[in-house]
């Protein structure tokens, strides 16, 4: 019986630290599926170093151009976040309603928009 009463405050602990990731990861606006704005300039396209669509996931950044995904962190300051890769670089992005810009260093900004599906 003590093994068992064990087990499962074990498993509650489990599930409750994967619901409260998950429930904060929610608050990061940059995470989802982004695809480049048709607004973008062709300065701007070719800046996109992710490819036509990027996703951020809670530990990666995956790019559409047929790079392996990337390991990632978050910070943000205000609205602004960081997209940090493990070298230390970062991306800056900006959000809007359904909008996200990223700020390519040496490159530019690149506009893109949620993903639809």
């Amino acid at each position: 019986m003590a093994a068992f009463l064990r087990t499962t405050a074990r498993l509650t602990v489990i599930a409750s630290v994967g619901l409260l990731l998950t429930a904060c990861g929610d608050n990061n606006p940059v995470l989802g599926k982004w695809e480049m704005s048709k607004a973008a300039t062709k300065e701007q396209q070719d800046a996109a170093i992710f490819g036509e669509t990027v996703e951020f996931t809670a530990g990666a950044m995956v790019p559409s151009n047929g790079f392996p995904a990337v390991p990632v962190s978050y910070k943000h300051d205000g609205d602004t976040w960081f997209i940090v890769t493990a070298d230390g670089h970062s991306i800056t992005a900006h959000r809007t309603k359904n909008d996200l810009t990223l700020e390519v260093p040496m490159l530019g900004s690149v506009p893109f928009v949620k993903a639809k599906g």
